[in-house]
């Protein structure tokens, strides 16, 4: 589903507010690098879900449960729908972004628990 009022914003209008989601979701604790890695991956032709992990685990989980065929790392050592690599790469220490492709694009993104304890971004 396409939202109207997104569709006829310009691309640099669709970059400032993808930019704002992504600071606003993550509690500010994504960094400017992050975001540009991000958002040179992303279309800005589309809309997507954000998800956001502070869970290592969790993350983890949503990595081998990925269908590598729809699936792209961003950031990290993310590697989806492989299991075994998956949990084996997988650094809990470092942020983390892949993305999903299907009916519903999602753009993954794990933010390290230490990170927020130092309430650093």
């Amino acid at each position: 589903m396409v939202n109207e009022a997104f569709s006829i914003l310009s691309d640099e209008e669709r970059t400032t507010k993808l930019k704002t989601v992504l600071k606003n979701r993550s509690g500010g604790y994504i960094t400017e690098e992050e975001i540009k890695a991000i958002m040179a991956f992303v279309s800005l032709q589309k809309q997507y879900v954000i998800r956001i992990y502070n869970e290592p685990n969790e993350f983890r989980k949503s990595l081998v449960l990925a269908d590598p065929g729809r699936s792209q790392t961003i950031l990290g050592s993310a590697i989806a729908g492989v299991p075994g690599l998956s949990d084996r790469y997988f650094n809990g220490s470092h942020a983390a972004a892949y993305v999903t492709r299907n009916s519903v694009d999602i753009i993954h993104i794990y933010i390290p628990q230490s990170r927020i304890r130092k309430g650093e971004a």
